[in-house]
């Protein structure tokens, strides 16, 4: 969540505090919104990607369970982690707590767009509407949601004009993406006098195997929320109705992939000791089972271990070498990165090497060798 738009950008959200650990669960440490909540844990979540050190967890989680020694938690129940913090996962606690904070930014419009948001809200009939109660605002929520659904349209190719601000530009020629369409509504919302704020996050998940989600990093999005008189901070995504269309995938992959997310969920439970909570429930299903169905779940059993095996061919059959060095380089650096040892964009494998010290992991140091020697024998990239 961020609060504060300045030329262009928006800034994080206010009032980040660090908190210590209120108990421990296992290994993992819990941080709490409220220190009372002692609910069981809702899910696990696993990111691919470590570098990104936000945890993806309801809005209002009461509690998160990482595996770190400190967890910022923001004011507007954004809870943020150290990157090392992440690799094992983390828990969330409890039922979503309301989020009813406010701040004086959340009705801060920047003095020069002023006359340009005045202008929209004269055009859309927003005088006509009395926002002083709740029915009004949220009347006001749906006059300029819509305005902006029929005025604008999605467009990832936004002319960048030098000392002007973004927005301006926005408006003239009508067509932005999503950071675009969630700014002008969360400055028009405040201009017509209703709490708003600026989100970013991820959207539009995947069901996966093991009972869970996938939210891919093309679901990356941005969007608005508004806070009513005397009531929770709202949703509102002003961006056009299918403007970001879901990129298709072969049937072969998402089974791939749900088979994944059961082979991880499974190991997860393994390692962090849930598995008497699986085994139970197994023994619960053994018990009303016939050796019929005992029959029909060991043909299941095969027939799983059968397909996997044969998606594991196909995959490792249509990755060409190219694909399975750059890999192997991937999973090197991720656990160089863990060290504290990252290489930067413009940095080549080579000169990364050089700069190591000689305590960084010595698996992974081999590995770049070994991609280095590759690379300069078979063209890789």
């Amino acid at each position: 969540v961020h609060d504060i738009y300045s030329d262009g950008n928006w800034i994080a959200d206010r009032n980040a505090g660090v908190r210590g650990a209120e108990r421990m669960s296992l290994d993992f440490s819990q941080f709490c919104r409220d220190a009372s909540d002692t609910s069981r844990p809702r899910a696990w979540a696993l990111a691919t990607d470590d570098r990104v050190p936000v945890l993806f967890a309801p809005p209002g989680t009461g509690c998160v369970g990482v595996v770190a020694d400190s967890l910022s938690v923001r004011m507007s129940g954004v809870f943020r982690a150290p990157a090392e913090g992440l690799a094992r996962g983390w828990t969330w606690y409890g039922a979503a707590m309301p989020d009813t904070s406010t701040s004086v930014s959340d009705l801060r419009v920047p003095r020069d767009l002023e006359g340009l948001l005045d202008s929209f809200l004269v055009a859309i009939g927003r005088d006509s509407v009395d926002a002083t109660g709740a029915v009004g605002q949220a009347k006001i929520v749906k006059l300029v949601s819509a305005a902006m659904e029929s005025r604008f349209r999605y467009d990832l190719d936004v002319p960048v004009e030098p000392g002007v601000d973004p927005l301006r530009t926005y408006f003239r020629i009508g067509r932005g993406y999503c950071e675009y369409h969630a700014t002008a509504a969360v400055l028009l919302l405040r201009r017509a006098g209703i709490r708003a704020r600026y989100a970013t996050g991820y959207s539009g998940p995947e069901p996966s195997g093991g009972r869970g989600w996938i939210y891919r990093q093309g679901g990356a999005h941005a969007w608005a929320e508004w806070k009513p008189i005397d009531g929770n901070w709202q949703t509102l995504d002003p961006a056009p109705v299918g403007a970001t269309p879901a990129p298709s995938r072969s049937r072969i992959r998402l089974l791939t992939e749900s088979v994944a997310g059961w082979v991880v969920l499974a190991w997860h439970d393994m390692r962090d000791g849930n598995w008497r909570e699986r085994l139970e429930a197994w023994q619960t299903l053994a018990e009303g089972t016939t050796w019929g169905g005992w029959g029909s779940l060991a043909g299941v059993l095969l027939a799983f271990v059968a397909l996997v095996a044969w998606l594991r061919r196909r995959v490792a059959k249509g990755r060409n070498a190219d694909q399975v060095w750059t890999l192997r380089l991937d999973k090197a650096e991720s656990l160089l990165r863990r060290q504290g040892y990252a290489r930067s964009a413009s940095e080549t494998v080579g000169s990364f090497l050089a700069r190591l010290p000689h305590e960084a992991d010595s698996a992974s140091r081999a590995e770049l060798i070994r991609y280095q020697a590759n690379r300069w024998r078979r063209g890789v990239g």
